[in-house]
């Protein structure tokens, strides 16, 4: 058997609506805070490398036995000895002492020791005296590397590169980034709790009805509001309209009027002069079928107080014509007055029925052949 829908179906309910859409956007925005601040860590640590490695690099290259080693004829030992514990003490993974054709005097990796530099990245420093740090493939794999020429009498006679392997470097940037990750993910966590937390306080204030009921009530209720043939104003706690049907709008405008006029959010005293007079200090009072003039017509009003949790929040005003009651009565006296006559009639009726029986029941045949004859033409004669 078809039974008719009164409620539209609901596929997901408010709360999970709002848990899921407030959870998705708190995730992406974390999501997007978290690239930043990846990319961010990494140039912050890659800068602070660089920085670290320029520094140090700044200061083996000021060192006076540095410079003397260079222009010796076998700088290779006195380099190393000098460099080696620099490097151990201050962390970085190596530090090359070269001269000005990129020949290496100083290198972690003592069978590299008078080879060529790797990297071709040294033309800046040895050309042209710049200080500066690269991220380069050396022998040792890619790293960021800090470089700095060596100079004697204002000539340059070597570089130093100190440099920092790139997998130290995104180890350190990976312990920076699981901290991130952890911290955002209890960010994220709060979220969803608070996104629960919000949808059930939003449910609690709609009633725990869902937006497609709350639609179809209301689409229920203004059907029901503009069928209904009183006029009816809902009128807030500060005198505004908020409704106003079209039997309330035949009641206190012209047809030309009705258009022009926009209602919602004026006050009761520009509209209904009548009913503000009326409702002025009393607006918590109930009163039924008050008589009064709205508009050019005469109407009998009533007045609903309307109370949230205790609390007046407004009036409903409902309101006909005086006139329309007045036919409405007229009409009922009408109905009375022929219900009495048929009730006469059919009193007659019977006591004609009865006259009939008693006739039939005597074998007066006759008797109510001529009584019923003479009840046809209305010409009864009451006497036997």
């Amino acid at each position: 058997m078809y039974r008719e829908r009164r409620i539209p179906k609901v596929k997901y309910s408010l709360k999970i609506k709002m848990i899921l859409l407030i959870s998705l956007l708190i995730i992406g925005i974390c999501i997007i805070f978290l690239i930043f601040l990846h990319k961010f860590i990494v140039n912050m640590i890659e800068d602070q490398i660089g920085e670290r490695a320029i520094g140090l690099a700044h200061s083996v290259a000021n060192i006076p036995k540095i410079q003397e080693a260079l222009q010796s004829e076998e700088p290779s030992s006195a380099i190393q000895e000098i460099v080696s514990p620099i490097q151990k003490e201050s962390g970085a993974e190596f530090i090359v002492v070269g001269d000005t054709e990129g020949i290496r005097y100083s290198h972690p990796d003592a069978g590299k020791l008078g080879k060529k530099m790797v990297g071709g990245d040294n033309d800046r420093a040895l050309l042209h005296g710049e200080s500066y740090v690269s991220k380069k493939n050396g022998s040792l794999g890619l790293s960021i590397r800090g470089k700095v020429p060596i100079y004697s009498d204002g000539k340059i006679i070597g570089i130093v590169s100190v440099g920092f392997l790139n997998d130290s470097v995104q180890e350190m940037i990976k312990n920076q980034s699981r901290t991130l990750w952890t911290t955002l993910g209890i960010i994220m966590l709060l979220g969803i709790l608070g996104a629960s937390l919000i949808s059930h306080y939003i449910k609690s204030l709609l009633h725990h009805m869902e937006p497609e009921e709350i639609s179809h009530l209301y689409l229920q209720n203004e059907a029901i509001l503009q069928s209904t043939h009183e006029g009816i104003i809902a009128v807030d706690s500060q005198g505004m309209i908020t409704a106003m049907n079209v039997a309330a709008k035949d009641i206190l405008f012209s047809k030309k009027k009705q258009k022009e006029i926009n209602y919602l959010g004026t006050s009761i005293k520009e509209i209904a002069p009548s009913l503000y007079k009326s409702a002025l200090f009393k607006q918590k009072d109930h009163y039924y079928d008050r008589e009064m003039v709205l508009g050019k017509n005469i109407a009998l009003v009533n007045q609903t107080p309307i109370y949230s949790e205790d609390v007046f929040t407004g009036v409903v005003y409902t309101f006909r014509k005086k006139t329309e009651l007045e036919k409405m009565t007229a009409e009922l006296v009408r109905i009375r007055q022929y219900a009495n006559t048929q009730r006469a009639l059919t009193h007659e009726y019977f006591n004609k029925l009865h006259i009939i029986l008693g006739l039939i029941q005597n074998n007066r045949k006759k008797d109510a052949i001529d009584f019923i004859k003479k009840a046809i033409f209305n010409r009864i004669d009451w006497t036997f």
